[in-house]
């Protein structure tokens, strides 16, 4: 991916502010972090970390789009900087709660940013490292039937065949726990995603840890979700 001189100076602010948030989180100064983080965001983006968090994703994504065409890097750069954002730290239990809540909704929304710019553009391998490293945190927690078609769709997009099925079927049992109304929907696609699989030779299939046997197999497994 070509970047300017300009974006490659803005990675190198935001890399830098990363390590100093990082270090203050580690010293126990949270209000200290919030203000490092502020004032990079009011520099570059006109914004504060109060009103990051409380933008919807769809007008963050919104604000980066110029001409039909979406700045995955700004977009990633406010990804990162949700991560390191309100890790939790506190001893005291309310607080504590507290924090661990925010945090959870700052991963959330920072895994959306950063698989929307992913599927939107071919990621760059420490971008994949990051929504992996986020699903892991994320990994005792239902993900939002949107995220997770963004999983869905990035697994699927980067060979990853054996996790894009686990999430589909993830998927079905979470959605079906909650009433079930999106179900129709997910076979429908889930179809859709295994006949694009056979058609791809037996060498990617077993790259991506999912052969034809197991389609097949799978296949019988998910219409009887119909």
């Amino acid at each position: 991916m070509f970047r300017s001189d300009y974006l490659m100076r803005q990675i190198e602010q935001l890399t830098k502010v990363v390590g100093e948030v990082m270090g203050l989180r580690k010293e126990q100064k949270p209000i200290q972090a919030q203000q490092t983080i502020d004032e990079f965001l009011k520099r570059n983006y006109g914004i504060t970390l109060n009103l990051l968090r409380s933008l919807q994703v769809n007008e963050l994504v919104k604000m980066f789009t110029q001409h039909g065409v979406l700045d995955t890097d700004r977009l990633t750069a406010l990804a990162k900087l949700l991560q390191v954002a309100n890790a939790p730290q506190s001893s005291g239990a309310k607080q504590a709660e507290k924090e661990q809540e925010d945090h959870h909704h700052n991963l959330l929304k920072a895994l959306h940013l950063h698989l929307i710019c992913a599927n939107n553009d071919e990621p760059e391998p420490e971008i994949i490292k990051e929504i992996d490293a986020i699903i892991s945190d994320l990994r005792s927690y239902v993900l939002p039937i949107e995220i997770g078609r963004l999983v869905w769709a990035h697994y699927e997009q980067q060979g990853r065949y054996a996790q894009a099925e686990d999430i589909l079927f993830a998927m079905l049992v979470d959605d079906r726990s909650i009433g079930g109304m999106q179900i129709a929907t997910l076979v429908e696609d889930g179809l859709s995603f295994y006949e694009r699989l056979l058609a791809l030779d037996n060498d990617q299939l077993d790259a991506g840890n999912l052969p034809r046997t197991e389609i097949e197999a799978s296949l019988i497994a998910l219409k009887k979700w119909q």
